[in-house]
C-alpha cells in the first residue's frame, strides 16, 4: 500500500490446523421434512446423547426424528422458537426400544430427518447435537 511515507508492505504468516470432525454434507427442506446429511470423519463412533432443535413455527409441530430411517423420537411437539427443544434418552426417551444409543459411524453417510405437521419452511432451523464425549456441533439453515 502507499501512504504519506511512500510505498509500504507487510507480511504475515498463518498456521491452519485441519482436524478430523463431522462434515455437514447438505441440509435440505423437502415437503414436510428437513434432511440433514452428515459424514463422521473422526475415525470413531460418535454417540449422540441429546438433540436440541429450534424450528420455525410455520413448519408446524415436530412429529418425528429419524436417524438413517430408524425412528428416534415420535410425538407432537410445538416450536418454542427462539428457544431450543431438547430430545434425549431420558424420561421422554428415544421411542424405539431398539434405539438405546444414536451413533454416527466412522466414514458413513448418515441422515437425520425431521418430520413436521406442515410443509417445512426454507430457513429458521438450528440443530445442536451433543455427544457422549462432551463435544457438540451446531448448525442451521
Amino acid at each position: 500500500w502507499t501512504d504519506s511515507r511512500g510505498d509500504q508492505s507487510e507480511t504475515a504468516q498463518a498456521t491452519v490446523e485441519i482436524r478430523e470432525g463431522i462434515a455437514i454434507e447438505r441440509i435440505r427442506p423437502r415437503g414436510k421434512h428437513v434432511h440433514v446429511d452428515l459424514i463422521n470423519y473422526t475415525g470413531q463412533d460418535k454417540v449422540i446423547e441429546e438433540i436440541q432443535l429450534i424450528w420455525p413455527a410455520g413448519s408446524g409441530d415436530l412429529k418425528k426424528i429419524r436417524l438413517d430411517g430408524g425412528l428416534v423420537w415420535d410425538g407432537d411437539e410445538a416450536s418454542q422458537e427462539p428457544d431450543f427443544v431438547t430430545f434425549n434418552n431420558g424420561v421422554d426417551g428415544w421411542v424405539d426400544n431398539n434405539v438405546t444409543t444414536l451413533t454416527l459411524d466412522p466414514a458413513a453417510n448418515e441422515t437425520i430427518r425431521l418430520e413436521f405437521s406442515k410443509k417445512a419452511v426454507n430457513t429458521g432451523y438450528v440443530i445442536r447435537l451433543l455427544f457422549d464425549d462432551s463435544t457438540f456441533m451446531q448448525f442451521g439453515l
